[in-house]
């Protein structure tokens, strides 16, 4: 509720910068109220887009808030269940196999219940069965991941309680990162002045998360948080001791579900927060305990992956919250061994249409913290070096380009590079915002990295991708197009180049205010995996993907969605991937024996 939520709640909404949620809030002191969601347009430093995304996640609702009990707030809020299926029309090979395939169908499966009453109170569960995985069998009640989590925010902001799932994000996440939006794009907008985010753990992602309890206490400038976490995790155990860490969730087979919750993890943290008139500091510190010693497998690039049986680590944070134009904000961390680890950002607004962004990162080669989650390009936060800078412009005639330059070295050996590497990525988008009510972007990225040459034992030979997307948009308040083509060109200095292409059309019609039915059509030509190409799809509400198209083949989607009663949502889907030069898909247990891959979804959400 736009009327009444405040900062805290708004930068909840990853699109939106500190700059912006603070001219929502200036603009409604000055209203005293919003009357219409069309009054987003008048707020300063807001565009079509920020616009657009914020009109989904929220409402103008009553500005009277009525104390209510404990009970009645437990109880009086909004209740939701949602649920989806998706039944595939063909099966694989480790559905067919009597012995040694998978123990379930391949019928995917989600069902949530989620509670909320205004900002103080949330709770909810998560359950989920992937294609393959058993149910109500083979241990599972009846499913195989399950979830809870809930929350609770006093009144007067100064007490809040997470229970059951959550994840928690510190500064520039290097010793305790969770974020949904990480990536160099993100470092061209201003830095967060909030340097710790925790939130109930909703999706499906079965591994990056915590277990237990968070508590947060905020007494004017300053905020204690204390967690603890007991869960889990996937691992293979060799020798009573761990090998292998999994983070996949799957458990369709005997070998995988021996694996499961294999591995017990207990940790406890404790971060504080200082506020000063232009710099808001923190300090955290976390202990995490296995009950199994963790052995990887002796491999170069494990040399300095996590091992034994403890993990453990600190971290200083920094972030400005002046009103000047430059925001300055950084992490520096050290693992239980001292080993370091700092990234730093900068970010200066030349002028409200011009905005510069600068990083520079240094993670050491034996830095371990396995709960770390930022802005770089290896897989673990450790062992790179880089800078990125970049610019954000809102031109003549509402054009806005945005560009980056990301520069990295690998000092140790890596996965497929058995020495120093390095590599480079650039990145640039022209889109007008605005073309009589339609939209446009042209989008090209480049990467450059080493990797082992092939048939060159001890060699490292430069590889490099070219990708470029042209994009148009045309809207109207019942229907919209969007049409799309992308290429790809990859190259090798011992190999020759792959090229991929793709043209799809992606189109939406609402026949009434509460029902559309989207259409999505796409032909795709690639050499190989490596040349693939992305378009993304109509999908249903709960459904994420950006999946890649790769090989020769055309894709076709068709979804319908429709609400009545305020309170009842049914949607259903089908997508279809028909080969013209394949006769199987895939390999091992996941085979298809056919050119042909088709999924049907239904989904369904109740409003109480």
């Amino acid at each position: 509720n736009l009327n009444v939520a405040d900062k805290e709640i708004l930068l909840q909404l990853p699109f939106l910068t500190e700059q912006q949620v603070d001219s929502l809030i200036a603009y409604r002191e000055m209203k005293r109220q919003f009357l219409t969601l069309g009054e987003l347009q008048f707020i300063s430093g807001w565009d079509t887009s920020t616009r657009r995304f914020t009109s989904l996640f929220t409402y103008i609702g009553d500005t009277i808030r009525t104390p209510l009990s404990l009970f009645q707030k437990l109880t009086k809020g909004n209740h939701l269940i949602e649920t989806r299926m998706d039944i595939p029309t063909y099966k694989r090979e480790g559905e067919k196999r009597e012995s040694g395939g998978y123990l379930g169908n391949g019928i995917k499966n989600i069902m949530r219940y989620r509670y909320t009453y205004k900002n103080n109170v949330t709770y909810g569960i998560t359950l989920e069965k992937d294609a393959g995985e058993p149910f109500a069998s083979q241990g599972n009640n009846p499913y195989d991941y399950f979830s809870f989590y809930g929350s609770y925010n006093t009144e007067n902001k100064k007490h809040k309680l997470f229970f059951g799932d959550y994840t928690l994000h510190f500064g520039e996440g290097i010793l305790l990162g969770k974020s949904a939006f990480a990536g160099q794009l993100s470092l061209l907008q201003p830095p967060s002045r909030n340097t710790l985010r925790i939130r109930s753990h909703t999706g499906t992602n079965e591994y990056n998360f915590f277990r237990g309890l968070a508590y947060s206490y905020t007494h004017r400038k300053m905020r204690l948080t204390a967690f603890a976490s007991y869960r889990s995790l996937d691992a293979k155990i060799e020798h009573n001791g761990a090998s292998t860490l999994y983070t996949d969730g799957a458990h369709r087979t005997r070998a995988e579900l021996k694996r499961k919750n294999a591995l017990g993890n207990a940790t406890l943290g404790v971060l504080l927060e200082r506020a000063f008139p232009t710099l808001r500091m923190g300090v955290a510190g976390y202990f995490s305990s296995y009950d199994k010693t963790i052995e990887p497998l002796p491999r170069p690039y494990n040399r300095y992956a996590l091992k034994g049986d403890v993990a453990a680590g600190t971290a200083l944070t920094y972030a400005s919250q002046s009103a000047s134009p430059l925001s300055l904000s950084g992490e520096l961390a050290a693992d239980q061994r001292f080993h370091l680890a700092f990234s730093h950002r900068f970010h200066y607004k030349v002028t409200d249409d011009l905005q510069l962004s600068a990083q520079i990162r240094w993670f050491s080669k034996r830095f371990v913290a396995p709960w770390a989650q930022t802005i770089s390009f290896a897989s673990r936060v450790n062992n790179e070096r880089g800078i990125c800078v970049g610019a954000a412009w809102r031109g003549a005639k509402g054009v806005d380009i945005k560009a980056y330059a990301d520069a990295h070295q690998f000092p140790f050996s890596t996965y497929r590079a058995e020495k120093s590497s390095h590599g480079a990525k650039a990145y640039l988008q022209v889109s007008p915002t605005s073309i009589k009510g339609n939209t446009a972007l042209l989008r090209y990225t480049y990467r450059l990295w080493q990797q082992n040459a092939t048939g060159r034992k001890g060699r490292l030979e430069y590889r490099g991708k070219h990708r470029v997307r042209l994009q148009y948009s045309f809207h109207t308040p019942r229907f919209s197009l969007t049409s799309l083509v992308e290429g790809c060109a990859t190259h090798a200095q011992n190999q020759n180049p792959a090229f991929g292409f793709t043209t799809a059309l992606r189109g939406l019609y609402q026949y009434h205010p509460k029902g559309n039915i989207s259409v999505f059509g796409a032909l795709f030509f690639t050499d190989d995996y490596a040349s693939a190409v992305y378009a993304y799809e109509p999908l249903l509400p709960s459904m994420y993907s950006f999946g890649a198209l790769y090989y020769k083949g055309a894709r076709l989607v068709a979804q319908t969605k429709y609400t009545w009663n305020e309170r009842f949502t049914l949607g259903g889907r089908y997508g279809v991937t028909r080969y013209f030069n394949k006769e199987t898909i895939g390999s091992g247990l996941q085979e298809i024996n056919g050119a042909t891959k088709g999924d049907f979804s239904v989904y369904l959400r109740i409003k109480l």
